[in-house]
């Protein structure tokens, strides 16, 4: 059974290593407290699980004092299966457009960054193989639109 858990968010990294070892977690609701202890960040990158991270949302709920706070680059850069989401968009008024560029000003991340970011997600998704392979096809015809409108030179228009 694929299982996606929100962990790590309000309580430490013991929190995601409960949601990994305990519950089997394939996907982890924000995750973004991972990275206070070693031995879970390494679990999680060998487990390949993925990171569903809401940069907007978890700033907004005061789960980080300050968005150049989050942790996001450092998870990235720990090389965790990292995603872009938006967690409430209504509440937080912000589409996953908004994220992106969020992603791209105030974490230097580059439109090919965001690319891996955003195909994570896809692979991340609980489908068959056909159905990845033909949404990995439209979502990258679809990406490569999405950024010709609101990319110009790797940059946010």
């Amino acid at each position: 059974m694929n299982v996606t858990l929100h962990a790590g968010e309000w309580k430490g990294a013991e929190n995601v290593l409960e949601a990994i070892e305990i519950f089997n977690a394939a996907r982890i609701g924000h995750g973004v407290r991972v990275l206070e202890d070693e031995n879970v960040t390494n679990l999680a990158h060998e487990r390949g699980t993925v990171f569903e991270v809401c940069v907007t949302s978890n700033f907004h709920s005061g789960v980080v004092a300050s968005i150049d706070q989050h942790p996001i680059g450092k998870m990235i850069s720990a090389d965790l299966n990292v995603t872009i989401n938006t967690d409430d968009p209504q509440i937080s008024q912000i589409t996953l457009t908004d994220e992106m560029k969020l992603l791209s000003s105030q974490f230097s991340l580059s439109i090919d960054q965001i690319h891996t970011l955003s195909t994570n997600a896809v692979n991340a998704a609980f489908i068959s193989s056909k159905e990845r392979n033909a949404l990995l096809n439209k979502f990258n015809k679809k990406f490569d639109l999405w950024k010709n409108n609101y990319f110009q030179n790797g940059s946010p228009s």
